[in-house]
């Protein structure tokens, strides 16, 4: 049968004469192969995996219009092929004529699709769409006759991200599931959105963020190069005119004076929206266990108190005065007040600390007594102070120690 098929075809390239129609049985051309040409160079060879082209054999598919639509027809046109045009939305296709056919749809601009339940576009979730460009390449599949999977490859050659504009940061949808989300290249103006130079003053800090920080929400990180140290335990942060919050550190607890240590120092905050306050994230004392206590001096010829605050870590304690001097009436200087939390165990002699003896500071030394007494000195060894003039810790004085 083979070979009268390719007679007829023969006689047809040769003297233009018809087949006979219409044929009236289905024929087997198993380990038959069918010839185009006279030469029998062109050929289609059946075979148990399909149907193999020969070497010089090619198809060639139809390029085809269809207009786009609600549910265009794409699958009764001519060819494989389709110039789709137009803009319209598609919320699907016209039946497919089986499962596994296939067409190449090349969009001639703006065409609509919006995925769905028969409508699976890569990259879109059910709902949203998929906005094409001119030159876009969208590949139809029927999964059955009337579901179908898309898979687009943009004329642009980058990724399907739907809908890319310029001008815009690529920031995420802007707002509901069906937001697009845009690109931009950045600038310099994106970068600087989390860091300032501090305004204000030391416990009272403001910024100037461009652009503008917006509306606080959790977990927000702004960062500032601050003006001064902190002298308060409560500073207050106000980014962009906002309200001013106090900023605290490890999880609520309050700062410590000099936890901003000085100007020119490099902070950064994290903003709670539940408890409307600014976690300074590296404060400069740290996070270990910290507390107050009101520390006397003696020595003076009248009382003089202050609150000092101490962290411990590793179990090493760090104490931190404030201004603890006044007038003497005599050479002996000793400060009160340690908690049991702070008391070592043993006695630490020679620590130095930053001492101030008829209003001029030295390098001094300590000892801290397991009686929770503190002792000063004059100098390194154990000179005491002078027997008049102002005496005692100047404000940020600092005396460190072991536990044990």
């Amino acid at each position: 049968m083979a070979a009268d098929l390719n007679a007829e075809y023969n006689n047809i390239l040769n003297n233009g004469t018809a087949v006979a129609f219409p044929a009236t049985a289905a024929v087997s051309m198993g380990g038959f192969a069918l010839n185009f040409d006279a030469a029998s160079t062109m050929s289609l060879v059946s075979s148990t995996k399909g149907l193999n082209l020969s070497a010089t054999t090619a198809i060639n598919d139809v390029f085809t219009t269809v207009a786009s639509a609600t549910t265009p027809d794409i699958w009764t046109a001519i060819g494989g092929v389709v110039n789709y045009t137009g803009v319209a939305t598609a919320t699907g296709f016209a039946a497919a004529p089986q499962a596994g056919a296939r067409r190449v749809l090349v969009c001639a601009g703006a065409a609509i699709f919006t995925a769905g339940a028969n409508m699976l576009i890569q990259g879109v979730t059910s709902g949203n769409n998929y906005t094409a460009a001119a030159g876009d390449v969208v590949n139809v599949f029927a999964i059955t006759t009337t579901q179908f999977r898309l898979i687009v490859e943009p004329a642009s050659g980058l990724p399907n991200l739907n809908t890319q504009t310029a001008n815009t940061v690529y920031a995420g949808p802007a707002s509901g599931a069906a937001a697009i989300p845009t690109f931009r290249a950045l600038g310099s103006a994106d970068l600087n959105t989390t860091w300032a130079v501090a305004g204000g003053t030391a416990d009272a800090i403001t910024a100037v963020y461009s652009p503008v920080s917006g509306t606080l929400f959790d977990g927000q990180l702004l960062g500032f190069r601050a003006t001064a140290a902190n002298a308060t335990t409560t500073p207050t942060f106000a980014p962009d005119g906002g309200t001013a919050r106090t900023i605290t550190k490890v999880g609520g607890k309050a700062l410590i004076a000099g936890d901003i240590s000085a100007a020119l120092a490099e902070y950064i905050v994290r903003y709670n929206l539940a408890n409307t306050r600014w976690e300074l994230l590296n404060p400069a004392f740290g996070s270990g266990q910290q507390g107050s206590f009101i520390a006397t001096i003696t020595g003076m010829t009248a009382t003089v108190t202050g609150t000092a605050f101490y962290s411990i870590t590793n179990n090493v304690v760090a104490l931190y005065f404030p201004a603890l001097n006044g007038t003497s009436n005599t050479t002996a200087c000793t400060i009160t007040g340690l908690t049991a939390a702070i008391t070592p165990t043993t006695i630490h002699q020679g620590l130095p600390v930053v001492v101030e003896d008829n209003g001029v500071n030295i390098i001094g030394r300590a000892d801290v007594g397991s009686n929770s007494i503190i002792t000063l000195f004059y100098g390194a060894a154990s000179s005491v102070f002078t027997n008049s003039g102002p005496k005692g810790l100047p404000a940020g004085a600092v005396i460190t120690y072991n536990l044990n």
